[in-house]
């Protein structure tokens, strides 16, 4: 899992290939997703389509990399989940 006290996701690369430009509306959907740990460091490699209606128009893939990485600890991840949902709550209502 990630350090929750120092959280580090570095974005590394993203790229689309686009079939058509015949398009308005686009819709992405994430079609995989992997992470490939090694020791405290994990690549995750996330690859999507681009549809506009029922017609794809495009894939693309974009990779992450993450430092610090340690092992799960539920009391920790709890700690984040909260800490997330209190700024989202005070985002909201502000």
């Amino acid at each position: 899992m990630i350090n929750p006290a120092r959280p580090l996701v570095i974005y590394e690369s993203m790229s689309f290939d686009l079939t058509t430009l015949d398009f308005e509306q686009v819709t992405l959907s994430l079609v995989d997703q992997a992470l490939k740990i090694d020791g405290k460091r994990g690549d995750v490699t996330l690859k999507f389509e681009l549809h506009s209606g029922d017609k794809l128009v495009g894939t693309g893939i974009k990779t992450l990399v993450m430092s610090g990485l340690r092992p799960y600890d539920a009391e920790l991840v709890k700690g984040m989940v909260d800490n997330y949902e209190s700024y989202r709550t005070e985002f909201e209502q502000a």
